[in-house]
């Protein structure tokens, strides 16, 4: 893949990953362009590695059920 076709294929995934936050949450991302930048400062703010939380999102995980419809 040629350079040029690289930074345009990170410029779309950067934006797509914005576009799936809410206002609150972008701000936090604003002054990054690199889309492994932006998923690791996401990560380190918001992914809490405690016990507790992993026990608590895969109680979510579990309990997940497909609506009708």
């Amino acid at each position: 893949m040629e350079a040029d076709d690289w930074e345009e294929l990170q410029l779309k995934a950067a934006g797509t990953i914005r576009l799936c936050l809410s206002d609150q949450v972008i701000y936090h991302v604003m002054d990054e362009n690199l889309p492994k930048k932006i998923w690791e400062k996401l990560e380190n703010q918001f992914m809490s590695k405690t016990a507790t939380t992993k026990v608590y999102l895969k109680q979510k995980l579990y309990g997940m059920r497909m609506q009708e419809g």
